[in-house]
């Protein structure tokens, strides 16, 4: 935090400026009284608003989780700052961590958060959200449904980063097109709130473990099918554990039981998600996470999903 946003702090009357951590969009610090402020590292004051929009179509819903809320945006210095509600409750990552809150109680908390979102119906803000590190909406161009928006990201992403991929993924160009081709094939749904980055540490819990809020929106925050969320929230509970697969696999399970979601259209995500999301981080994919995504696109359940007899058209 430089200087000029510390004294813009100040000067809005907090005399608390305590950090609290630092995610890929942006570092966050405590103002006291309720409030915390954000300092962005790449969003300009015109994405925040639309963020701010957005939060507001989610506390419409009257949701049981309790959602940000956006207050004041400001452009300051070279960076954009905003000041928001603090959620209440410990990460749901730390309770996994300090052994307070099991594993199975914690895959529990997650199927209760999906079970929420899936509910929650969202309005234009949410289609006007650019994801990941674009600079315009992912439902840029009108009248298009979910699936072509999905496959508008993905060749852009493809576009850019197909060598890396090409180079590490086998048999990429045709992986690739068969993701396109599923996507093409899938039935038009209504679009509910999806969050894109729900892993234990933007889930927050009370004393019991029981989900009380949802943090750190933005990323691939955007209206789409909960079963793109729902794959995603599945893979990235235990993303770099040693007991991942297994983790995922009893996740998918238990939401296709619970919300009828089919297990290739879930794993058909993932791949999708590997696509656009494989560099994003480090655009050279030299980090983890690429490899991650890379890893994906290599196993067989995933490969399974984008074949031409793969049964993706089920619906919701």
């Amino acid at each position: 935090m430089t200087a000029q946003i510390h004294r813009y702090f100040q000067e809005r009357g907090f005399s608390i400026v305590e950090p609290l951590g630092q995610g890929m969009e942006g570092a966050v610090y405590d103002l006291g009284g309720g409030r915390i402020g954000k300092v962005w590292f790449r969003r300009g004051t015109e994405e925040l608003k639309t963020l701010q929009a957005f939060y507001r179509e989610l506390e419409s819903s009257r949701s049981p989780i309790t959602f940000p809320e956006i207050f004041e945006v400001r452009r300051v210095g070279e960076q954009s700052v905003t000041i928001e509600r603090k959620l209440s409750g410990d990460s749901l990552r730390q309770r996994l961590d300090a052994g307070t809150v099991s594993v199975e109680d914690g895959k529990a908390c997650m199927l209760d958060v999906l079970a929420v979102l899936r509910e929650i119906k969202v309005g234009s803000a949410a289609r006007r959200l650019a994801v990941v590190d674009e600079g315009s909406a992912l439902w840029s161009e009108e009248g298009i449904g979910w699936a072509q928006a999905l496959i508008g990201l993905m060749d852009r992403k493809v576009s850019r980063f197909r060598a890396q991929l090409q180079a590490v993924v086998t048999d990429f160009d045709a992986k690739y097109a068969q993701a396109r081709l599923q996507l093409e094939r899938l039935p038009q749904t209504s679009v509910r709130a999806v969050h894109g980055d729900l892993v234990p540490e933007n889930v927050m819990v009370d004393a019991d473990g029981r989900p009380v809020a949802v943090l750190d929106w933005g990323f691939l925050s955007t209206a789409g099918d909960p079963a793109f969320e729902a794959a995603l929230a599945a893979a990235l509970f235990d993303m770099y554990g040693t007991g991942a697969r297994d983790a995922e696999e009893d996740l998918l399970a238990r939401i296709h039981e619970s919300a009828g979601y089919g297990l290739e259209r879930m794993r058909l995500y993932r791949a999708v998600y590997a696509m656009v999301t494989g560099n994003a981080y480090d655009p050279q994919g030299q980090d983890g996470h690429f490899a991650w995504c890379a890893a994906s696109l290599n196993r067989e359940d995933i490969v399974g999903a984008l074949s031409a007899e793969a049964d993706t058209a089920d619906t919701l």
